[in-house]
């Protein structure tokens, strides 16, 4: 199972009130995070 289904699958009640497109969008940042990708205020503008 890839990260990205297992987060989707670990969210999916946390998340359900939210929009397809932004469950979508925190998905990939959340996958992209712990993938190595930083989150700092210059990169997130």
């Amino acid at each position: 199972m890839s990260t990205r289904q297992l987060c989707k699958k670990l969210f999916l009640n946390a998340l359900a009130t939210f929009h397809q497109y932004r469950q979508n969008a925190l998905l990939d940042a959340f996958v992209a995070l712990m993938d190595g990708a930083s989150m700092t205020l210059s990169g997130i503008g």
